[in-house]
């Protein structure tokens, strides 16, 4: 049983009853949320670059420092990109989704599935 099956259950009476923003999915009252803002779209594309901004300047300090790998996840694309080290350099060894990687060139033999890293977020 699911929890959607221990709620209320309503008529379409019962919804012209109501104030505010509503809509019935087979008898269950959802709240329809207002259009976002020009101030809440200004803050979100501030934060989107803000983040991308973010990505880069980390992916360079990583560089420098000498990190062997660099992973990028992207859990809203279900996508990791993931980088090596080479000669001081990140080069791009590929976009995962439902691969695995293993790492053999470290210490230890990791393998890294990305299919259920990314089945939390399915």
């Amino acid at each position: 049983m699911s929890v959607i099956d221990f709620l209320s259950r309503y008529t379409y009476d019962d919804y012209t009853l109501w104030e505010g923003d509503w809509e019935l999915v087979e008898g269950i009252p959802v709240s329809i949320a207002p259009a976002p803002t020009k101030t809440h779209q200004h803050v979100a594309s501030e934060l989107f670059f803000y983040l991308k901004q973010d990505e880069t300047v980390k992916f360079y300090i990583y560089e420098d420092e000498k990190v062997e790998y660099y992973i990028l996840i992207y859990p809203n694309d279900l996508k990791a990109k993931v980088y090596k080290l080479k000669d001081d350099k990140y080069f791009k060894i590929g976009d995962f989704t439902k691969e695995r990687l293993i790492f053999k060139d470290i210490n230890c033999e990791i393998e890294l599935d990305f299919e259920k890293v990314f089945k939390k977020f399915i």
